[in-house]
């Protein structure tokens, strides 16, 4: 095993696929693992620890229903980095579903194989690499450092761009490729709201020079959600935040939307005032009735990020 094929294993990992549903069952559990080797720990875990660990990451980071962490407990031996070196113990090891209660009864550990273990330890900062593949893929950039901070990695290693590899009788490929991004999307999208966040109307500006407002996708830049002014909103960094957390969603109100904020959401009265006065409210339209968002990409938002 060497870094490249780890990388692109871990890129290449096999994703459960229904529609447009998000499935980060196996991307939250590696990049468990990865922190945990990051740190040292033991190359397996219990599963146990791995149900409460990965059942937290699940509520923070994941989609409004529940994840249960045996499907990439099991599944992620298919992608030749994971095993599960006691699976033949359990009653139910010879199909492809192992049950809740032999796993937990039967003190059953699972991780990273003893081979790819031995390169992580070798060299800590490929886990970060592999991190930042996870995240890429799966997640919107205003969450990485959220993510990266629950899982215990650390930002004090700068991970450079990860370099293009070469398979004998193939073609070159990047690493860590992922769809491009249109560089015009944040200028395009914050011109249509007259440079002011769509819940908030927030236009701070030092000297000429815009401040901490951003343009922000709907339905995920990750999850095949395009850079068109019709998936995005001009939000203040709280509001984004809100959005991609899923804190605050949309609903449509005759032609335009209307703000939802979820019923989780808690905090002083000053803190939490600045999302809940919001609720019920519609959103600034755009200048242009041309770029109001798309329902597609709003009801993606409701289904899959929004917690009711």
């Amino acid at each position: 095993m060497t870094p490249e094929r780890f990388l692109r294993l871990v890129n290449d990992i096999t994703i459960w696929k229904k529609g447009s549903q998000r499935a980060p069952h196996k991307p939250l559990l590696l990049l468990l693992m990865l922190g945990r080797s990051f740190h040292g720990e033991a190359r397996l875990i219990p599963f146990t620890e791995a149900e409460t660990r990965f059942g937290e990451l699940w509520r923070r980071f994941g989609p409004p229903r529940r994840g249960l962490v045996q499907y990439p407990f099991r599944y992620l031996e298919n992608d030749g980095i994971w095993e599960i070196p006691r699976v033949s113990e359990l009653p139910s090891w010879d199909t492809d579903y192992l049950r809740l209660t032999d796993l937990r009864k039967h003190d059953v550990e699972g991780g990273f194989t003893r081979e790819v273990s031995e390169l992580l330890e070798s060299d800590p900062e490929l886990a970060l690499r592999a991190a930042r593949l996870l995240l890429a893929g799966h997640f919107p950039i205003s969450l990485h450092d959220e993510i990266f901070e629950a899982v215990g990695l650390s930002h004090d290693l700068w991970v450079p761009g990860l370099p293009r590899l070469r398979e004998p009788g193939k073609k070159q490929r990047m690493v860590g490729y992922r769809r491009p991004r249109r560089l015009v999307f944040r200028k395009e999208v914050l011109e249509a709201y007259d440079e002011r966040c769509a819940i908030c109307d927030f236009d701070l500006r030092i000297n000429d020079e815009l401040l901490g407002l951003e343009a922000a996708h709907i339905q995920w830049h990750s999850h095949n959600g395009p850079d068109n002014v019709f998936n995005g909103l001009a939000l203040c960094l709280l509001h984004h935040r809100a959005l991609d957390r899923g804190a605050v969603g949309l609903e449509a109100k005759g032609k335009g939307y209307r703000v939802l904020v979820s019923g989780h959401v808690r905090g002083s009265k000053p803190s939490e005032s600045l999302l809940s006065d919001s609720s019920g409210q519609l959103i600034r339209p755009p200048q242009s009735r041309l770029h109001v968002p798309h329902r597609t990409f709003v009801d993606w938002h409701r289904a899959q990020v929004f917690r009711n």
